[in-house]
């Protein structure tokens, strides 16, 4: 299931940290987006090439309806998910936030930004 497991990219070289605060493990859905140093969106999410941003959208919308109906039919009040966004070390800051504001449009409000941790 692509919203359980984390799906890693190869062109995605994450940024270091010191001070790394850990994923949130309370939500029960994770959607990941892999930006490359470019900040283009790669890889293959359900057969679906994300190279633009209509289609990013569009498939923000449609995993947030399939989750909604899902959490609905598992008797959940609410559908709790957030986007995993794994965003190479000289991926610009901008294009990150890009991704943050169209998953905010699709309804998404919960996003965390996945680093490595550094020793210090």
């Amino acid at each position: 299931n692509f919203v359980q497991s984390e799906q890693f990219a190869s062109g995605v070289d994450l940024p270091v940290a010191q001070m790394a605060v850990p994923l949130d493990n309370k939500a029960k859905y994770r959607i990941f987006l892999n930006l490359d140093k470019n900040g283009k969106l790669i890889g293959n999410l359900d057969n679906l090439q994300l190279d633009t941003p209509g289609k990013l959208q569009a498939y923000l919308h449609t995993t947030k309806e399939d989750l909604e109906r899902k959490a609905r039919a598992n008797g959940e009040s609410s559908m709790e998910a957030v986007v995993v966004i794994r965003a190479d070390k000289v991926c610009r800051y901008g294009e990150v936030w890009n991704v943050v504001e169209q998953c905010q449009n699709a309804g998404f409000m919960r996003w965390q930004l996945r680093v490595m941790t550094g020793g210090g």
